[in-house]
């Protein structure tokens, strides 16, 4: 499925009338669409290729990941995909239908954000614990190896769908949320760099979840990363979550930090900016 459809080209083909006579008719092809959604070949093929990427340190892009079976998430460590279900096709779908009206648009969009978010929290590091219950039963469980997390937002219209969707998917007391507008042409050059940033203090040794809409060709996320590096957080503790992306855009910002995570859930295999955030906004 597709909002977005090509016209449907009309093509001749020739049947048999009564007499034996070749007639024409006009057979109407169905109209094909220009949004292609991604499917579980697809998104493994851009894990193989993610993976094949090689930080500067010489550690390949899966270093010490496994493969995903049927029943999993398309995910290694540093490239999480949704597995391409047909539930998830449908939100997709209604997020780019032009028909879909603005409720709807906020509410499968949150939908779809809180998804990957879970994703994302589940490929953090773990390790066991022990609890006491209110019954005096001990339980073995995990808890977070690293239980300091925060998030970072990038600041465009809407965004309060990416606040109410953190703090009911990321099971942490109190998380912190920063936020960064990035802007293009700032300082005299053509590329997006950062205007305005309120990080949440320290962000050294934090896991930061950077939350976006969507990614397109990638410069505002890369610009919002350079900014996190310069205040002391590192590439791999950086969390990338992105409902929507285009290829172009995820192989950019692998290619610019392939020690980073990215989690998404669609991915354009040609990026129209058929996804118009503007109709997120309140």
């Amino acid at each position: 499925p597709s909002a977005h459809l090509s016209s449907a080209p009309l093509v001749t083909s020739s049947m048999s009338g009564e007499a034996g006579e070749a007639v024409d008719e006009a057979v109407a092809m169905p109209p094909q669409p220009t949004t292609t959604l991604s499917d579980s070949a697809y998104n493994a093929s851009l894990i193989e290729r993610s993976a094949a990427i090689v930080s500067p340190n010489g550690v390949l892009g899966n270093e010490g990941g496994k493969s995903s079976d049927e029943t999993e998430p398309a995910t290694l460590p540093l490239l999480g995909i949704l597995k391409a279900t047909d539930s998830l096709r449908h939100i997709h779908a209604t997020l780019l239908a032009k028909s879909t009206q603005h409720g709807d648009m906020q509410f499968f969009f949150r939908r779809l954000l809180k998804l990957v978010l879970h994703q994302a929290i589940e490929r953090l590091d773990f390790v066991e614990s022990r609890v006491e219950s209110g019954k005096g039963q001990e339980y073995h469980g995990l808890a977070l190896a690293n239980p300091i997390v925060c998030a970072v937002t990038l600041m465009r219209g809407g965004m309060h769908l990416a606040h109410s969707a953190l703090t009911e998917s990321v099971s942490i007391k109190s998380l912190s949320i920063g936020h960064i507008l990035i802007g293009s042409g700032a300082f005299g050059t053509e590329k997006p760099a950062a205007l305005y940033a309120k990080f949440p203090l320290g962000l050294k040794g934090k896991r930061v979840l950077l939350v976006d809409f969507c990614i397109g060709t990638g410069n505002d996320l890369i610009a919002a990363i350079n900014a996190l590096l310069m205040h002391h957080a590192t590439q791999s503790t950086i969390v990338v979550v992105a409902p929507i992306a285009s290829e172009e855009g995820l192989f950019q910002i692998r290619r610019e930090f392939p020690e980073l995570a990215i989690h998404t859930a669609v991915v354009h295999k040609v990026w129209t900016d058929d996804f118009d955030i503007k109709r997120l906004e309140s």
